[in-house]
């Protein structure tokens, strides 16, 4: 059995999905601080169950779940899978070293229903880990799978763990749900679990030399195969103490049981001796009904012969009213009638007298739109006199306009012949002036060019000064040899003189350039102003 990749998916800094194979007897993952080496370690001993936040550094266990960068949002799960080889033994394993789950050793007479239920007593598991443990393809079965390392029939066993964002979390082995009770039941004897020795963190190297013999003994126990077994006994024990608490309250479920039957003989007693009075009530009641039945009905003979005459009394009175409400709606018709009639000519009336006032109405907005009319034509035929003047107006001006637009037209032709010559002028100067731009960009070059020959003479005649003062301060402390050395004195005089000469030449030469430089300047503002002038005109 060996490892042979590791699959993590959203797990802390893995948010895309990322395998890691294990394809080599021994694997390195190599890399700077941050960048999630130990986070490997941690998707490790997580996926095997490791319950600790504080032992996978953080301070809750959804801290393990990708929260999100600048550039992507936070993951809803984490999901780590683990992947381990499982190949067939050489020889299967003994019978004696098959694991024996004491919860599957039942008396002969105890159902197995029974059974499952005593289990969750004891466990405290859920109706759906009950049904993952006690079916007949359980994941984890030593005792069917005897020729592989794990107890698992596949050539690969993949345990997986994932854990959503409101908490939910799930561990699957092959893809298939399972509890955390499988898996460490799948690796116990392998070495492989949160607290075994296949996992060596920062610092346990250290832990283990200076453990205590008590924590010392559990490593060596874990290695040798002993741990599983001691398991199993605290397990088994745990289970007896839970059975033994078991039997303690169904022995006073009992005693509460016969109890509560004693209770229940006294009120069947009262229940049959209710019964008996109920009968003897009901064959009263029933004598009692039938006397008042036989009263009632001779009562009801006298009753029925008055009935008859009322009966006889109500028919006459109910003709009497019949031909009373008969003449009421007759009377009722005929006042309606009446009322109707009346309606009408009210209505008539209304209408004749809205006629004469609308009638009315208009005669008086027909005198006022007379007069309205009237004075309208008066203003129409003055207004028509006056615009009849501003007609004969505007006659005089618009031949006034028309002359004034030919000789516009005969300005224009005139303006458009000198904007041609001017145009042809500017041309011209725009050429003139290229040149003069071209002159006075090589008149700026031979300035700077000489200004610069200038700098180098200036910094050589101090150089010069400098290195005479220093010859000369030479020559006061050196009188005496000075007569050896006069010859080359006479060279460092002729030197200087010489430097002077050029210095003074090449002041020359920057005087007559600035001078050129100034000449060509004025040129360049006079073609400016000649140049402003062309624009104005053009």
């Amino acid at each position: 059995m060996r490892l042979a990749r590791l699959t993590l998916s959203g797990f802390k800094s893995f948010a895309d999905r990322t395998e890691f194979n294990f394809d080599e007897p021994i694997i390195g993952v190599v890399g700077p601080n941050g960048c999630g080496k130990s986070n490997v370690v941690d998707a490790v001993k997580w996926v095997l169950g490791e319950r600790s936040a504080k032992s996978l550094r953080g301070s809750a266990m959804q801290d393990v779940i990708f929260a999100g960068s600048v550039a992507r949002k936070p993951m809803g799960m984490a999901e780590v899978t683990l992947t381990f080889e499982n190949p067939r033994l050489a020889a299967p394993r003994p019978e004696s070293l098959i694991d024996t789950d004491p919860a599957s050793i039942l008396p002969d007479d105890e159902p197995a229903e029974e059974t499952v239920a005593v289990a969750a007593g004891l466990d405290g598991e859920t109706e759906d880990e009950l049904r993952l443990a006690t079916s007949e393809n359980a994941l984890v079965d030593r005792g069917r799978v005897r020729d592989r390392r794990l107890p698992v029939d596949t050539d690969e066993v993949g345990v997986t763990r994932r854990l959503y964002a409101d908490g939910r979390s799930e561990y699957l082995i092959n893809g298939r749900k399972c509890r955390l009770r499988d898996i460490k039941e799948l690796f116990l004897d392998t070495g492989v679990g949160t607290n075994a020795y296949s996992i060596i963190e920062q610092g346990k190297v250290d832990a283990m030399l200076l453990a205590n013999p008590m924590e010392r003994r559990s490593i060596l126990e874990e290695a040798a195969g002993v741990a599983k077994f001691r398991q199993r006994k605290i397990e088994a024990a745990r289970k007896l103490d839970a059975a033994e608490r078991n039997l303690v309250q169904v022995r006073e479920q009992l005693a509460n049981t016969e109890r509560r039957l004693r209770i229940v003989r006294g009120q069947a007693e009262k229940a049959r001796r209710f019964r008996e009075l109920d009968e003897r009530r009901r064959d009263l009641r029933i004598a009692i009904v039938l006397d008042q039945s036989h009263e009632y009905e001779e009562r009801l003979a006298g009753l029925t012969s008055r009935l008859t005459a009322v009966e006889a009394e109500r028919r006459e009175l109910a003709e009497t009213l019949q031909g009373l409400e008969e003449a009421k709606q007759t009377a009722e018709i005929e006042r309606h009638r009446v009322q109707q009639a009346q309606h009408e000519l009210e209505q008539e009336r209304l209408g004749a007298q809205g006629r004469l006032d609308q009638a009315r109405q208009r005669i008086e907005l027909v005198g006022r739109h007379r007069s309205e009319a009237e004075a309208a034509i008066a203003e129409e035929t003055r207004r028509i006199g006056e615009l009849e003047v501003r007609v004969e107006e505007m006659r005089r001006d618009l031949a006034e306009v028309e002359a004034r637009i030919d000789e516009a037209a005969s300005e224009s032709a005139a303006a458009e012949r000198d904007l041609a010559e001017a145009t042809e002028r500017r041309r011209t100067l725009d050429g003139r002036r290229a040149d003069v731009a071209r002159t006075h960009a090589e008149a700026q070059e031979s300035a700077a060019e000489a200004d610069r020959a200038r700098i180098r003479a200036e910094s050589s005649a101090r150089g010069l000064e400098d290195r005479e003062l220093g010859l000369q301060d030479r020559l006061r402390r050196l009188e005496e040899k000075a007569r050896p050395f006069a010859r080359d004195l006479d060279q460092h005089r002729m030197q200087r003189n010489a430097s002077r000469v050029r210095s003074l030449v090449v002041l020359d030469r920057i005087a007559v350039v600035d001078r050129r430089l100034g000449a060509e300047e004025s040129r360049i503002a006079a073609l400016d102003e000649q140049r402003s002038d062309l624009a104005t005109r053009l």
